[in-house]
């Protein structure tokens, strides 16, 4: 009796994305069940009942959050109005110039420290809203989230350390490379 298969596609760990997409489309694939992904931001931020604009926050590690930036359209939708980012507690706060509501797991780590940047112009969600929930997931996915499973993958918003470390020795062998020459 099963309709289909969510999953939340990231930002985050980069190991659990991988995991975590992995199993549900080993679950889906098989039992022919449609698929669907959904950016783990607009996780947070669609279930937000607010006209203000929302800030939705992730633990990125190294001192930084991923986030994005979403606001209740016209037709009373919330809509995600940037692209997703990585930025320190200190640079996030700078890009918020009007009253916001900040969402996510996020809020677990670095809450005191926004709540200092953004004083009196941010209001917080609930325990329950900065929480990843399966439900939310299943209930927030629709057409727009569906997928084909061959084309789907995680979503990465910036490099992970094995990419940076790799990019790091092929610079500095070039640089060897050059002084030899």
């Amino acid at each position: 009796d099963l309709y289909g298969i969510c999953t939340g596609l990231g930002p985050g760990s980069f190991t659990g994305l991988r995991i975590g997409l992995g199993s549900a489309k080993g679950l889906a694939a098989p039992s022919g069940l449609r698929f669907f992904g959904v950016p783990t931001l607009d996780s947070f931020a669609l279930r937000c009942e607010t006209d203000k604009l929302i800030c939705s926050v992730i633990d990125a590690r190294k001192q930084e959050l991923y986030a994005a930036f979403y606001r209740k359209s016209s037709a009373g939708n919330v809509e995600r109005i940037s692209d997703f980012f990585a930025a320190t507690p200190e640079k996030l706060a700078e890009q918020i110039v009007e009253p916001v509501h900040v969402v996510g797991e996020g809020l677990l780590i670095y809450k005191e420290a926004i709540r200092e940047l953004l004083g009196e112009k941010a209001s917080y969600g609930t325990t329950s809203d900065n929480t990843v929930s399966a439900a939310a997931l299943g209930l927030i996915a629709d057409k727009t989230h569906e997928m084909d499973i061959s084309d789907s993958g995680p979503l990465y918003v910036r490099a992970s350390d094995a990419e940076l470390n790799l990019q790091r020795k092929t610079a500095n062998d070039s640089e060897k490379k050059d002084k030899n020459s």
